[in-house]
């Protein structure tokens, strides 16, 4: 897949996107909806997609040997190096592994996790650590980045991911989280910046709203159009010509996803143009000025 138009940082973001919210994994419907997305992002057709997928072949399951222990004597000794392994972060990674982590994120039986459990949950193939994509669902699902825009939002899950891997192997340990975490633990949650503020006319503006019916809409359907999926929204961005250096296409992913609803996978009219809202910010244009360029650029 063309890695210009989508990172593996997007990537990362669209599988976020699809998952229910405290689950680690996708059904069928799921995956078909991150297949959809995948194409709006990428410009291209779903049975391109498939196609190429389908080419690659299916890849041989990683089955991760239990290391020996000249292994573990060498990540030891990566630890003391980077100063992880004295008594007192022994202490300390004991202590935050007992520790309880934020209420919001519960097990599959409701119940609040230990900081262990924590790092176990998102331990999806379980070979003991946390690869890149696991530690930006972690930092999703915290919200502790919700205060960013959507490019520092990725620059940061970057960034993160460098500082939590001490040891500079690709995979956090549990050692390697437990610093992190507790660290994180330190940062003060500022929450989600507000959102941009919306006309009073853009709800009734005929224009917006033959906008979100012509891009909602999907082929052969009936009746009232009443929401919009991402990769619709995607789509009006790119025919739109407001993808740039400013606004890329895993910026406007990452703005979908706040503009949506909790355990939602799609906007509804007051959604959409809450997503506008922000992009317009982004761009650091009026959402007057946003909106009458799609018009102009998309309905003519």
């Amino acid at each position: 897949i063309d890695g210009a138009k989508l990172s593996s940082t997007g990537v990362d973001i669209i599988f976020a996107k699809v998952k229910e919210k405290g689950q680690r994994k996708i059904g069928y419907a799921e995956f078909l909806n991150a297949m959809a997305q995948v194409c709006g992002t990428t410009e291209m057709t779903f049975a391109e997609l498939a196609g190429k997928l389908t080419e690659a072949g299916v890849p041989k399951k990683n089955v991760t040997a239990p290391p020996t222990p000249k292994k573990k004597e060498v990540f030891k000794n990566k630890l003391r190096v980077a100063g992880l392994a004295s008594g007192a972060t022994a202490q300390m990674v004991e202590d935050v592994a007992n520790a309880p982590v934020p209420t919001g994120l519960v097990n599959e039986a409701g119940k609040v996790m230990s900081t262990r459990e924590l790092f176990n949950s998102y331990d999806v193939n379980g070979d003991g650590g946390l690869e890149k994509r696991e530690i930006s669902s972690f930092l999703t699902d915290l919200e502790v980045l919700a205060a960013l825009g959507p490019k520092e939002a990725s620059e940061a899950i970057d960034q993160a991911f460098a500082k939590a891997d001490v040891d500079g192997s690709g995979m956090v340990s549990f050692e390697e989280f437990a610093a992190f975490y507790a660290d994180l633990k330190g940062l003060e949650h500022k929450g989600p910046a507000p959102p941009p503020a919306i006309p009073k006319a853009a709800k009734k503006d005929p224009q917006l709203t033959a906008l979100f019916t012509t891009f909602a809409a999907t082929r052969g359907q009936k009746g009232a159009v009443t929401e919009m999926d991402g990769a619709s929204f995607s789509r009006l961005c790119r025919d739109g010509s407001i993808i740039d250096d400013k606004v890329t296409s895993t910026s406007v992913d990452i703005i979908f996803a706040r503009a949506k609803d909790k355990g939602k996978r799609k906007v509804d009219k007051d959604g959409f143009l809450r997503a506008l809202a922000l992009v317009a910010a982004e761009k650091g244009v009026s959402f007057e000025e946003l909106t009458g360029a799609l018009v102009s650029s998309v309905l003519g």
